[in-house]
């Protein structure tokens, strides 16, 4: 080897700069002599002082935007010159100041912990550096770093208050004052499993019992290593004596699931106003800070169906049907029976007029959860009414009510109401709400106290009655005679005029394949209204 040449003298050596080049990467050079075809020689490649590298930083990335106190984040970089090492910088002052923070290498990525007294913004950055090379610096990530503990070392010394007792559904525990760890115990061995949704009891007691003390509670739902996120204060602050004794419902709409931490916080607030505020630094006199963990279950939501009111006297059931999980259906009141409790779809028989509360409850993994149901029978309301009688000229109004869809009267009418003017048998079919069907019938009669019977009636005839159809009518008076004959359910089948052009004409009157039973006749001139009753056998 021999030192680089500055020489423009031929056969004395030449300078030749290369830039461009990336270190680490490795690179071919051939050189070839000029018309010296019997000269060959050898060349050296410097680098001098480095001052003509720079090292690429490359982008910075983070696998959280924010993180609780002494939480983890994972730091990697892309596109850095390729081998260098890498020294991640951290800032607690918004960019004013960088310090080292973890190792100084090549190995990526980092797992690294943040820590702050309070909630706030911290900058991160990679400083980049390769042998011979400048240094550079990538751009700063920013990471929210939230307060996760409350206060710390509230009592040094061998006095003061403390948590006594904790329970939160099956965790039980029981604790006497830790001094030396400065009023903080860390108890996440103590767990119980938990169901986002439902309804817990909790309770905190703490020593001196008879003194004042504020007790809170928070629960870290969305598993980011802090309690400052909404919904995670679980019991606001609640300052006074012996045990505290809550029911908490924990939100269904909770994300994380799985292991996740409880904080329980009892102090003295001294001349300070308590603090729903897990960075609450006081000023404060004395206090306790313990810490269990849970585990999360998703929700499970029981679904029964709607209130159902039914035509009939059973049903079949629409219950939520868990998976993973079982459901069971129970009676509460009513005369409902059930016929398989533990199908969602089971059929329910004996429904009544009285509502039948029945309730389906669900169980997946130890969550629960239940829903009540109601069913009854409709009720029939329609009521036409007693039969009743109608006399000579009069009319009478038949009325379903207006509580109905649809309507059908014997003549095909679909009105709520239905006005008659003779007698006979008449009946309404309805539609309800529901779409449970009912039908009602009256007879209406002819008013013997008014009515001129036929046979009692000397001025007319009629015979023989009964008949096969045929009758002949006698009227003794001269005149013209408007004849009208009804079914039993008053129905017209026969209308026709008569003119008697003399007294004692008899004219013949008959029905058309008539069926055997009884009919109404109706004989009306300018002067009266005669009504008859006749039989065809």
């Amino acid at each position: 080897d021999r030192d680089c040449k500055d020489d423009s003298l031929a056969g004395k050596g030449e300078r030749l700069i290369v830039t461009g080049l990336t270190v680490g990467t490795s690179y071919n050079f051939r050189v070839y002599s000029n018309s010296q075809f019997a000269v060959f020689g050898d060349f050296a490649v410097c680098v001098k002082n480095g001052t003509f590298c720079q090292t690429q930083p490359g982008i910075a990335s983070v696998d959280k935007s924010s993180t609780g106190n002494n939480g983890r984040v994972v730091l990697n970089l892309a596109g850095q010159t390729a081998g260098a090492n890498v020294q991640w910088q951290v800032s607690y002052n918004g960019g004013g100041q960088y310090n080292n923070f973890g190792p100084s290498d090549a190995i990526l990525p980092d797992t690294l912990s943040l820590s702050v007294a309070s909630t706030q913004n911290v900058l991160v950055r990679a400083l980049v550096s390769a042998p011979n090379c400048n240094s550079s610096t990538s751009p700063a990530k920013i990471i929210l770093v939230k307060c996760a503990t409350a206060f710390e070392n509230p009592v040094s010394a061998s006095s003061g208050n403390y948590i006594s007792a904790f329970s939160l559904n099956t965790l039980t525990s029981t604790s006497s004052p830790q001094w030396v760890n400065g009023g903080y115990e860390t108890l996440t061995t103590n767990t119980t499993v938990l169901c986002s949704g439902s309804k817990y009891q909790v309770s905190i007691s703490h020593v001196p019992a008879d003194s004042a003390l504020t007790r809170v509670m928070w629960m870290d739902l969305n598993k980011d290593g802090d309690f400052s996120d909404p919904n995670e204060l679980i019991i606001p602050p609640n300052t006074g004596t012996g045990t505290l004794s809550q029911l908490i419902t924990i939100p269904a709409s909770t994300t994380g699931e799985g292991s996740m931490n409880v904080r329980v916080m009892v102090y003295d607030a001294g001349l300070s106003t308590p603090s729903a505020d897990p960075c609450f630094a006081g000023p404060y006199l004395s206090g306790e800070i313990e810490e269990y963990a849970v585990v999360m279950l998703k929700s499970i939501i029981a679904q029964a169906g709607p209130d159902r009111i039914i035509c009939g006297g059973g049903v079949n059931l629409a219950g939520s049907s868990p998976s993973p999980g079982s459901g069971v259906w129970s009676v509460v009141s009513g005369p409902a029976q059930v016929v398989s409790s533990g199908n969602a779809n089971s059929p329910v028989v004996g429904i009544g007029f009285i509502p039948s509360v029945l309730v389906w409850r669900v169980t997946s993994s130890g969550c629960v959860s239940t829903d009540t149901l109601t069913l009854r029978r409709e009720a029939k309301t329609l009521n036409l009414g007693n039969d009743t009688t109608i006399c000579e000229n009069d009319s009478i109004t038949l009325r379903a009510g207006n509580d109905y869809v649809s309507y059908i009267w014997v003549n095909g009418s679909a009105l709520p109401t239905f006005k008659i003017f003779n007698p006979g048998s008449y009946w309404v079919q309805v539609t309800s709400q529901n779409g449970c069907i009912f039908r009602d019938t009256i007879k209406v009669s002819i008013c013997v106290s008014n009515a001129k019977i036929l046979e009692n009636e000397s001025k007319i005839e009629i015979y023989p009655n009964p008949s096969s159809g045929d009758f002949m009518l006698k009227l003794k008076q001269a005149g013209t005679y408007k004849i009208r004959i009804f079914d039993n359910v008053g129905k017209v089948v026969k209308e026709q005029v008569l003119d008697s052009g003399i007294e004692n004409q008899e004219l013949p009157i008959q029905l058309q394949k008539p069926i055997s039973g009884i009919y109404w006749l109706e004989i009306e001139n300018a002067k009266t209204r005669t009504h008859g009753r006749i039989m065809v056998e």
